[in-house]
């Protein structure tokens, strides 16, 4: 792996980023979070959507016992109590909204976000896991889209792909994520997203100019 910044392309300035954030994982740390180079200035630009993502996706109501210990301990104890603004932002992010549980449909809170903050942490962490997995690959040629999707949709997608996904997981299954690269030269591929066993995400890429939502 060059020793340059996967965001930005600078030599300047490098730092160690994790991919995804650490902030996602409880203590102690899984001993193989991946880090790749990462310049000062594009580190330290995602610290703040990277806490707000945190939230978004420890907040889900069927997240795990890992997601439940993030959402007290680092939440709600830690993020909110240092910031009130941080916690009166997410009280007015708050809606009422129907959900399907086990025993029927219920309405219950749901926690909305600003969908480009979500977008570009997610593209941000599928840019790193791509310099990681695959450093030959020129992402300056790619277009990226990412949107949060309901596990049923994931696998109608997973089943539509000519090609296997390939499976991975930091943590213990705090964060589970499967990759597939669908051409021969890699530049359109899917990344599917699962924090905590409740929110799951979808990223894609592909040559500038071709990309469509699955």
């Amino acid at each position: 792996m060059q020793d340059k910044c996967y965001l930005c392309g600078s030599e300047k300035d490098l730092t160690r980023d994790h991919v995804p954030p650490k902030n996602l994982f409880r203590k102690p740390l899984p001993s193989n979070l991946i880090t790749i180079p990462c310049c000062k200035r594009c580190n330290g630009s995602f610290s703040k959507m990277e806490e707000q993502l945190r939230i978004l996706v420890s907040a889900g109501i069927n997240r795990s016992t890992d997601g439940e210990w993030i959402w007290k301990n680092k939440v709600v104890e830690s993020s909110f109590r240092r910031s009130p603004a941080l916690k009166n932002q997410v009280r007015n992010n708050l809606a009422t909204g129907k959900v399907t549980l086990p025993t029927g449909i219920a309405e219950l809170p749901i926690l909305t976000m600003d969908a480009e903050l979500v977008k570009k942490c997610l593209i941000k962490i599928t840019r790193g896991l791509m310099a990681y997995f695959y450093p030959n690959l020129n992402q300056s040629e790619l277009d990226f889209d990412a949107f949060q999707s309901r596990q049923f949709k994931i696998v109608e997608l997973i089943h539509s792909v000519r090609a296997p996904f390939i499976y991975d997981e930091r943590g213990n299954g705090q964060f589970r994520f499967l990759r597939v690269l669908v051409d021969d030269d890699n530049r359109c591929g899917y990344w599917i997203y699962i924090f905590y066993d409740s929110m799951s995400f979808v990223v894609q890429h592909d040559f500038r100019g071709n990309l469509t939502r699955a």
